[in-house]
Order: structure tokens, then sequence, then C-alpha cells
């Protein structure tokens, strides 16, 4: 069971919260074109000897595989006050970027009609796409 305690460094206001979902751009993507998704956040936590790393793992609800579950190593470039950007190793040898934010409606209206489209009961953003995204 993940742990819903935020990893927030220093003085930012932005934090990484375990069971949460985001908003996920990733540069270059997997075909020729920025890919985007949410993510539900299952662990996060520092890397002890590497102070700009952090270790993440997390279910990615828009692969075009299906849902699937990742884990990463990544290098924190920024953190601001709505965003973290950081950077991981892809599989052939470069690099990806990747900027994690909160996940707003206006979001998932533009890149997902479809989900937005899905009846929603009496619960905030994120009880909802618990519950349509996990069959939960």
């Amino acid at each position: 069971m993940a742990t819903r305690n935020p990893y927030i460094p220093g003085d930012a206001s932005f934090g990484l919260v375990p069971a949460t979902w985001y908003a996920w751009h990733m540069f270059p993507g997997y075909l020729d074109y920025p890919y985007q998704s949410a993510i539900l956040l299952e662990h996060v936590r520092p890397v002890p000897t590497r102070k700009t790393y952090l270790e993440i793992s997390y279910l990615d609800a828009g692969y075009a595989g299906g849902v699937q579950d990742f884990e990463r190593r990544v290098r924190v470039l920024a953190w601001t006050r709505h965003d973290v950007v950081c950077m991981f190793d892809r599989e052939d040898g470069g690099h990806r970027v990747a900027v994690i934010s909160e996940l707003h409606e206006e979001w998932l209206r533009k890149g997902w009609p479809e989900l937005m489209a899905k009846k929603r009961k009496d619960e905030n953003l994120q009880a909802f796409l618990g519950r349509v995204m996990r069959g939960a």
C-alpha cells in the first residue's frame, strides 16, 4: 500500500503525493510527437546517494498497449510551484524529459473528451479518475 506522505523538496509548494493522479507530458513521445497521459503516482522517494534523483513508480493510464505500471529513476531538472521537470534514460540509450503537473479537468477535457463524457458521481476529480481508470 502506498504511503500518502508527499515528497516536497525545500520550500516548493508543489509536492508529489503517492496515490494521486497527475498530468504527464513526455518529450520525445513514443512516436514523432510529444506524449501526454494521466498517471497515478504509486511511489516516490529520493535516491539517498544522488541528491537530484527520485525513484518513482506510476500507473500510465494512456499507454497504447493498455494501462501499465512503470518504475523509473529520474533526474530532477526543475521543481516549480506547479510542476516537476525531470529526465530519464530511454531504452535506446537516449533521454526523455517529462513534466509532472497537477491534473485539471480542463486538461482532461481537451486530451480525453471521451473520459470526461462519463457520468461523474458526487466525487472529486481524484476519486472520479480512480473509479473510471481502475474500474473501482
